[in-house]
């Protein structure tokens, strides 16, 4: 009776999911139904302009990385799949490097102290940028983290993710926006 039970619980569970993933829309690049979405030219600017306090003191957005395919990851110190995600990119920039593929941790909403003390513990290797009054993902409407961005070398949105992605799914990502700006 209980591992029919938990069978039974687990199959209610799935169905769960897939009701929020249908109602809510996590399939998408936005997770927040009462916003309308902004069609990708729109997010273009939003997400390909910024330039924000680097938690080393310096500034840096993508703007900065022109001429390199561009991965944002978009994070919070609270948020454990974040943790997840941010060794799949630490991996990938490994795997990456010197290929001309640059990497961004952007924090939003969290004031810097507690991503300095999040960042000693769990450190990045590559930038990590703050937004702590989470500027760029309440201009660009996405609400879900972790949210990563791919930005191809001409610097415009390749790649929109809400939730954790795998690695194969990132490198796909990373070589269809190398593929895209490289005639």
């Amino acid at each position: 009776m209980t591992r029919r039970l938990a069978i039974g619980m687990l199959i209610g569970l799935g169905g769960l999911a897939a009701v929020l993933v249908t109602v809510l829309g996590f399939a998408g690049t936005r997770l927040n139904p009462m916003v309308e979405p902004l069609e990708t030219s729109e997010l273009d600017p939003i997400l390909t302009s910024f330039q924000l306090d680097t938690l080393d003191g310096s500034r840096l957005g993508p703007p900065d990385l022109r001429g390199d395919v561009v991965v944002v990851d978009i994070w919070a110190t609270w948020c454990k799949p974040c943790d997840v995600q941010a060794r799949i990119l630490e991996g990938l920039r490994e795997e990456y490097a010197d290929q001309g593929v640059a990497f961004l941790a952007l924090n939003t909403g969290e004031d810097p102290e507690t991503v300095r003390k999040h960042v000693e513990e769990k450190p990045f290797g590559y930038p990590v940028l703050l937004d702590p009054e989470a500027e760029v993902t309440r201009t660009a409407g996405l609400f879900g983290l972790p949210t990563l961005l791919v930005l191809d070398r001409l610097g415009e949105v390749s790649y929109i993710s809400v939730g954790l992605t795998g690695a194969s799914v990132v490198r796909n990502a990373i070589e269809k926006a190398r593929a895209s700006s490289s005639g």
